[in-house]
Parts: structure tokens; sequence; C-alpha cells
């Protein structure tokens, strides 16, 4: 399958995370091992959940949040680390509830 969707998330210590979908919907991710520029990245892992499309953001203290559009309901999902430390857990997928969309606004893509 080939890959359809990439994102990129800056971790609290300097290091980026990579998030792929596949053409099955699958999150898969590595990241650097350290913050130096030619460090090696970690093999590519599976990620919880599944996704049409994928893209990250921050939060206060450089907590990286990902954001999805959900495989059968196209519904936003979003999901952070739970703090700023090394190896922290992600949150699981909840449905970002912020009010509904605006007027007119009847599919939502990243």
């Amino acid at each position: 399958m080939s890959d359809i969707d990439i994102a990129v998330a800056q971790l609290p210590q300097g290091m980026s995370q990579l998030f792929v979908i596949n053409g099955n919907h699958a999150i898969r991710t590595c990241w650097k091992v350290s913050n130096q520029p030619g460090a090696a990245w970690t093999p590519w892992v599976d990620f919880s959940g599944q996704a049409r499309r994928i893209t990250s953001g921050s939060l206060p203290h450089d907590i990286p949040q990902l954001w999805g559009i959900g495989v059968d309901d196209q519904k936003l999902y979003t999901c952070w680390k739970v703090s700023d430390q090394p190896g922290a857990d992600w949150t699981d997928w909840s449905v970002f509830d912020g009010g509904g969309f605006p007027s007119g606004v009847y599919r939502f893509e990243l």
C-alpha cells in the first residue's frame, strides 16, 4: 500500500516525530533518538487508531498534539502527549468538540 498522508510533530526536547497514514488508514510513527542533527531515527511502529488525514500542532510547553479525520465518520479527532517528558504516553483519540463547524461547512479536510 502507498502512503496517503504524513505529518511531523516537534517534541519538547527538539526532536521530530513523523506520522504516516498508509492506504489502509493505519497510522505509523518514528522519531529522532536525540536532538542532534545527524541522530538516528527509531524503527517505524504502529500508532493507535486510524485516520484519513493527519496534522500536528503544539500545546503550551511544546507538547505535541495530533489532529485527524476519522475514517468512517469524517469527524475531527485529536490526541496529545500527556507531558513534556521523553517517552511520555499519548492520550487516546477523542472527538474534537469545539462547538461545531461554522455555518455552511459540511466537510472538513486537513
